[in-house]
């Protein structure tokens, strides 16, 4: 990858700037409520495996970063907002729209397009309102029920 560190080379880095063996990060990772061996980890370190996003979510806890450190769980995530089977032909599409929007606005910093994405895209509950628009009609809801 042009200017990003691999997945391998960026988890073998974390973990030993944290000062931790293979073992200590498989028993984090197992106490944060994903199953890991040590063999494992030096499978992905050395390339040999990809993690899943999961793991990789469970990987990033255990080395005290956000999972967005990692380009290849980015791409992951923004693989499912376009697989119909993940979200609907339908959302997909239109996600799809969403995507050649974005595109069309200035040049985003890394992790920045994936950010706009996620906002701008969809919710699965209510098709024609993004994420954004959804969760700002959630707080209203509960902060009425509060009242």
């Amino acid at each position: 990858m042009k200017g990003q560190e691999s997945l391998d080379k960026r988890l073998l880095r974390l973990r030993t700037e944290a000062g931790l063996s293979q073992e200590a990060l498989a028993f984090r990772a197992w106490d944060a409520g994903r199953k890991i061996s040590a063999g494992a980890i030096g499978q992905f370190e050395r390339g040999i495996t990809r993690p899943t996003p999961e793991t990789i979510e469970a990987l990033a806890g255990a080395l005290g970063v956000e999972p967005e450190v990692f380009a290849e769980y980015r791409l992951a995530q923004m693989r499912r907002l376009f697989d119909e089977r993940e979200v609907g032909l339908e959302l997909a599409v239109r996600n799809l729209g969403a995507l050649a929007a974005l595109l069309e606005q200035a040049p985003a910093p890394p992790g920045e397009l994936g950010r706009r994405m996620k906002a701008a895209m969809p919710s699965k509950s209510d098709p024609g309102e993004s994420q954004t628009q959804g969760a700002a009609r959630q707080r209203s809801r509960e902060g009425k029920r509060r009242q």
